[in-house]
């Protein structure tokens, strides 16, 4: 619906003014969670569908001026004005895996508030939170 586009522009116009660097494609939905031809592995589909459900607003891989990586996500918060990247990763908090640390440091530098999943963290969530997402 038009209320709807309005909606999403003036959002997307907030986290313009917030976060200049950031390139959003279109945010997700349900429809575009549980398309099957999705780039999405299960873990991400699955955490996707709960953010959407506490009507978060789920961005897929956006891109960040001069910055090398792409986190999985850009979760923002319509209540609070605030958004923060999320990265999930099955690799364990101690990981050796360069390509993994490199991505981790060029999100510390690209100035947008991020966060990163790790294994153990993942697996305390599904022990903890919600023993489905996961």
């Amino acid at each position: 619906t038009a209320f709807f586009v309005e909606y999403v522009d003036q959002l997307e116009n907030s986290i313009k003014e917030q976060y200049p660097q950031l390139v959003l494609p279109s945010p997700l939905d349900e429809f575009s969670v549980l398309n099957r031809k999705s780039t999405m592995n299960s873990n991400e589909r699955q955490f996707a569908k709960l953010l959407l459900s506490k009507d978060m607003v789920v961005y897929r891989e956006p891109r960040i001026q001069l910055c090398d990586s792409v986190p999985d996500f850009f979760v923002y918060n319509p209540r609070t004005f605030n958004g923060k990247l999320v990265e999930i990763t099955l690799y364990p908090m101690r990981t050796n895996d360069d390509r993994k640390r490199r991505q981790i440091r060029n999100l510390e530098l690209c100035g947008i508030p991020f966060v990163v999943l790790f294994r153990e963290q993942m697996q305390n969530i599904r022990q903890y939170c919600w023993n489905e997402l996961f």
